[in-house]
């Protein structure tokens, strides 16, 4: 039995979320092969974007024979279930704190790592000829109150003269003619670097490209344990045993903290959520002012992500809850759907038609973690809500530090050792104490 630290529903790989993407696709069909006495090079642990990613770099770049192994259908964790933001991201610090504890050269390195990120998914859709309904058009940051506007401004400011990063201030008439309109949308810095995506056909794409080139692929295959023999790591799975040279674990929220041990308070879960509506109408989308289909967020700590779909359904995303129960799911909705009516109440009428939930990661000093965890044992995970894009790169990055390469556009900070949460048991009791301060400050700005 795995040591996961929510409730056992949250990680039922047997239960496809229903969520709106999962009505978008055709699933793809369940390869019957066993995990029979295969030896490979390397063995992946995790078949979402980052697993898919290193594989694909590890078969093209350097030929070698791999394995990934998920306890779930393709796209079942945080990778089909993302609001489809391929934005710049990856840490929950700011820039400006990043520059005051590390220097200008370590925050560039970062800044450069989140633009090329965003390319790299993009260079996916291309080569690989992935149809993922690409939505172009940047990514808006708006202010959710008359407080917030001087932040949202003066961080702009702030990127635009230390690292030349240009974005473009909108006051409240300007959101209003890029399509932009609520009673909490009071300025916006919109960032041309980034665009939105259909996640669960993006990871479907990934993974046929896989399957055309080899991969050894074992969904809905679970890992039951992970030992090292004789220089080769004997992974045992529900339908026998891979061998493998070297192995990645890129399970990111969805990790266990004994497998392998090294992870043990390494990383936090953090519930975010979706609800998506029924399609709006042309009259009832003037009538709220909100036409752009541009992806965007708002300014407070505990964020929504909001973004009006190709077919007209608006989505809107929260953080928030600390239990994953059907009980504590339920009242979440409500929440959700209180907040969603607050801030689009031109939309107050319009019927709930998908709600899901599934983890961000989270590390304990707020950086993604790319690296060695042990000897030949590699992890990338903690992409802090900006998974598409930061498990698109690091996926490649993990592969190649895997071959003792040096990978480019790896931030220096990415590479320091997995720092863990002061009292890991308690990581969940503290993330409740962190909301209630979250919550705090977002109600005095």
């Amino acid at each position: 039995k795995m040591k996961r630290i929510y409730e056992n529903i949250a990680y039922d790989t047997t239960l496809f979320p229903k969520s709106y993407w999962a009505q978008t696709i055709k699933r793809p069909p369940k390869l019957e092969s066993n995990s029979k006495n295969i030896k490979n090079d390397i063995a992946i642990i995790g078949g979402g974007f980052t697993g898919l990613n290193a594989a694909l770099e590890l078969k093209e770049k350097f030929n070698q024979n791999v394995s990934v192994i998920d306890a779930g259908p393709v796209g079942w964790g945080a990778s089909g279930r993302n609001g489809g933001f391929a934005c710049m991201g990856g840490t929950k610090k700011s820039f400006q704190s990043l520059l005051k504890e590390f220097g200008h050269t370590k925050t560039k390195e970062v800044l450069d790592s989140q633009i090329k990120a965003v390319n790299q998914v993009n260079n996916n859709l291309l080569n690989y000829n992935i149809e993922a309904d690409k939505v172009d058009g940047g990514e808006l940051l708006f202010a959710h109150s008359q407080k917030s506007i001087k932040t949202i401004q003066t961080d702009a400011d702030f990127m635009k003269d230390e690292f030349g990063f240009k974005t473009s201030f909108l006051e409240k008439e300007g959101l209003k003619k890029l399509g932009i309109s609520s009673p909490e949308a009071f300025a916006g810095v919109l960032n041309p670097v980034s665009f939105g995506l259909n996640p669960l056909k993006y990871a479907t794409g990934l993974y046929y490209e896989a399957l055309k080139q080899g991969i050894n692929l074992f969904y809905e295959t679970t890992v039951t344990n992970v030992k090292k023999h004789n220089g080769f790591f004997s992974i045992t799975t529900n339908t026998g045993t891979i061998q493998a040279k070297k192995l990645i674990i890129a399970t990111n929220g969805y990790s266990s903290d004994d497998m392998p041990i090294q992870l043990n308070g390494g990383y936090l879960p953090v519930l975010s959520s979706i609800i998506v509506t029924r399609p709006l109408t042309k009259k009832e989308i003037d009538q709220q002012g909100w036409t752009s289909q541009i992806t965007s967020y708002d300014a407070r700590n505990l964020l929504h992500y909001v973004r009006l779909l190709p077919d007209n359904r608006f989505l809107f995303g929260a953080r928030g809850g600390t239990s994953a129960s059907h009980r504590a799911q339920f009242s979440n909705q409500k929440k959700s759907r209180k907040e969603f009516e607050r801030m689009f109440p031109a939309w107050a009428h319009v019927d709930t038609e998908f709600y899901w939930n599934g983890f961000v990661c989270v590390t304990a000093d707020l950086l993604p973690f790319i690296g060695p965890i042990d000897d030949n044992v590699f992890c990338s995970l903690g992409y802090h809500g900006n998974g598409v894009t930061t498990a698109s790169l690091a996926g490649r990055q993990i592969a190649q530090l895997t071959m003792a390469q040096s990978p480019l556009h790896l931030p220096t900070l990415f590479k320091r050792p997995l720092k863990k949460f002061p009292f890991p048991k308690l990581r969940r009791l503290g993330l409740r104490f962190a909301y209630v301060r979250a919550n705090t400050q977002d109600w005095l700005s």
